[in-house]
């Protein structure tokens, strides 16, 4: 099994090389590809420190120097990428011991698969970060059915087949799957289009298309695999965040065939989240005639919504 391993990096000078150190523990790592995505910090000469240290890191930019985001910095990546398996971390994160071991065992036991999932768990630079990504999660959470993967944690529940994981992850109440525990075949992206230019839900996106075309299985292991480093300088979903996820998958679901429940998900939390976070209506009662009217405005621009939920 030849990983390459895809980071981007922005204004990561204080995470980048524990994040780095951690995936060339990996056995089955043959690359570390760091695409420095324009950093105002010392980003880019600690990325060069770290080629010049190791043969297995390649530091690439993109060809004006600015930056255009995780997602288009990733696309580089996986375009460049020359190992069969494509795995993904954020700089300030990094990898548990034996991040790939039962990854290789999935893909070996199932070879006709595209993808495997694990795991991601969390850390904290202070107990206010703590705190914080807790009751996020706790909020996250709080319609799961039974969960048995811990509250700090982020993953899918076990049992799922690949054929409902799309479904599950859009009900949203068996979990989620995480960039970086995410390992996925290179020649699955050949039919496949890459990461949107979102600024935030850029992953999300991605998932989410990647669960429904192609097949991703989980090792059924509720240990991480890796963590999330939870600090004051995440990035943190601003009030505009869901709005743009939901209305591109709102797009998504014009292209595509769903179930009548799913795609009524979908168009209600496209709505739900226009309303609330687009226009900041500040009482439920306007919100809700918003939120109609704008089911009435998509109704009338795209008819067949209508055949799509009835």
């Amino acid at each position: 099994m030849i990983v390459s391993v895809i980071i981007p990096v922005y204004n990561a000078e204080k995470y980048v090389t524990r994040a780095v150190e951690s995936v060339l523990l990996q056995h089955e790592v043959e690359e570390v590809i760091l695409i420095e995505d324009g950093s105002l910090d010392n980003s880019l000469i600690i990325c060069n420190s770290l080629q010049e240290k190791n043969d297995k890191v390649n530091v690439i930019r993109h060809a004006d120097g600015l930056n255009h985001g995780a997602g288009p910095s990733r696309n580089q990546g996986i375009n460049r990428a020359k190992g069969e398996y494509i795995a993904f971390l954020d700089a300030d994160d990094y990898y548990c011991d034996n991040r790939f071991t039962l990854t290789r065992k999935v893909f070996e036991k199932h070879p006709e698969i595209d993808g495997v999932y694990e795991v991601m768990g969390a850390s904290y630079n202070s107990d206010y970060s703590k705190s914080q990504h807790i009751e996020r999660m706790r909020i996250t959470k709080k319609h799961y059915q039974n969960p048995i993967i811990a509250l700090e944690n982020t993953g899918m529940e076990l049992g799922i087949l690949p054929e409902d994981l799309f479904n599950e992850m859009i009900l949203g109440k068996k979990g989620w799957v995480h960039l970086n525990a995410l390992t996925i075949k290179k020649e699955a992206f050949i039919d496949f289009e890459l990461f949107s230019d979102l600024y935030l839900g850029e992953d999300s996106e991605f998932i989410f298309r990647l669960a429904h075309e192609k097949v991703l299985l989980s090792t059924n292991n509720i240990d991480p695999v890796a963590i999330r480093f939870v600090h004051e300088d995440n990035r943190i979903p601003y009030s505009g965040y869901h709005q743009l996820l939901w209305e591109y998958m709102f797009n998504y679901l014009r292209k595509e065939k769903f179930d009548k429940n799913i795609s009524r998900v979908i168009v209600r939390n496209y709505l739900n989240n226009y309303s609330e976070y687009y226009y900041n209506y500040p009482n439920n009662p306007l919100r809700k005639l918003r939120k109609w009217f704008n089911f009435a405005f998509l109704l009338i621009k795209y008819p067949r919504m209508l055949y799509i939920l009835l």
